[in-house]
């Protein structure tokens, strides 16, 4: 049974090593034709602006996790991924599977002579891997029937296309039908690291997740605003919910505070200084986050019910008016007024129901 995690509203199979190759073992005994995908930080920006590669990454048959940011951002907000599948790291092991159970390959992409130099040099290393074929990855549309023609042809197991992200899994998906190759798989640069004619990353930048500083270095003039625009607005999506909770609290407080401050003659009680208020606020935000942290309201809204959630809010809410005055009791300095809690916590609870209504609507499109 296919078991996955969610990341930014995005499926992502729940997958080690071992359980992607016994994937890949599955597809080819049953024979049906599927797709498999991968997401990385640009991935993840290609699927909210192009709504084509959005529907493909969503009905694909196989989605993992390729880049330390998607890990490290179901690490923060849900079901951690296991591990970061990357199939430069990992392809010696697909070759291995393919000996053992005379799998053939079938390699597409890249410059022309790219895919047949990969395929030699792991045939060298692989004296037993069926080569079905090898063809480059630049091709016109008058040409792409008579490709998948000869893909057909050939018959593979396994389809390796090395293109670029979007470009390989609208190749595939127009195609993976025709072609009735159980497993249909974008793989994006590998041929290139394969074949050597790209080099990757030193091993310890790879595994501290800053292999995209190395591809940068070497192609800045065709990567940067992938890589330094593209990171940003990653980690603005990951973080989106918690910074507009960070304001939304803060505004809150302060406000709640004002208000309090207005009402002071129907109270008859002066209101408590503002610089302990102030003072406090970092206090308040960090207990308040790690409330909503606990009670899930930073993953995929679309993952529970609108009634769900509603409690999920209300139960935050309550548990952060608690928070609060159990904190104004222990640190004395902090001596917050009943009113000025009981006000605060009715204002985030509207903040709190209204982005999550939001966040809702848009993953819902």
């Amino acid at each position: 049974m296919r078991k996955t995690t969610t990341v930014l509203g995005i499926s992502i199979d729940f997958l080690t090593l071992d359980g992607l190759l016994e994937a890949f073992e599955r597809f080819v005994d049953e024979g049906i034709p599927r797709q498999v995908a991968y997401i990385n930080v640009d991935c993840v920006n290609q699927y909210y602006r192009n709504s084509g590669y959005k529907e493909i990454i969503d009905g694909a048959d196989l989605v993992y996790a390729d880049g330390m940011g998607v890990v490290w951002a179901s690490k923060l907000f849900g079901e951690g991924l296991p591990e970061r599948l990357t199939a430069a790291d990992f392809f010696d092991s697909v070759c291995e599977l393919c000996e053992r159970k005379e799998l053939s390959l079938f390699f597409l992409g890249s410059e022309p002579g790219v895919a047949e130099l990969a395929a030699k040099k792991l045939k060298e290393r692989f004296p037993k891997l069926k080569i079905a074929g090898a063809e480059s990855g630049f091709f016109g549309p008058d040409e792409e029937e008579s490709l998948a023609e000869r893909i057909e042809s050939a018959s593979p197991d396994l389809l390796i296309v090395g293109m670029s992200v979007p470009r390989q899994e609208f190749w595939i998906r127009r195609h993976v039908q025709q072609l009735n190759v159980p497993v249909c798989w974008g793989v994006g640069a590998l041929l290139e690291y394969v074949s050597g004619a790209t080099r990757r990353a030193p091993k310890w930048m790879c595994s501290c997740g800053l292999e995209w500083s190395y591809r940068l270095i070497l192609e800045p003039a065709r990567l940067w605003r992938r890589y330094l625009v593209g990171n940003v607005k990653f980690a603005l999506r990951v973080f989106l919910l918690v910074i507009t909770d960070i304001v939304a609290f803060s505004l809150s407080w302060m406000g709640a505070y004002f208000i309090r401050a207005g009402l002071t003659g129907l109270f008859n009680v002066p209101i408590n200084p503002v610089r302990g208020y102030v003072i406090a606020l970092p206090l308040m935000v960090f207990l308040w986050i790690m409330t909503c942290l606990f009670f899930g309201l930073y993953r995929k809204p679309t993952e529970t019910t609108r009634f769900g959630e509603f409690v999920s809010i209300f139960k935050v809410s309550i548990l952060a008016s608690l928070i609060v005055m159990a904190t104004s009791f222990i640190f004395k300095g902090f001596d917050f007024g009943r009113a000025v809690v009981l006000i605060s916590v009715f204002l985030n609870f509207i903040a709190l129901t209204t982005s999550r209504l939001v966040a809702r609507r848009i993953g819902e499109k």
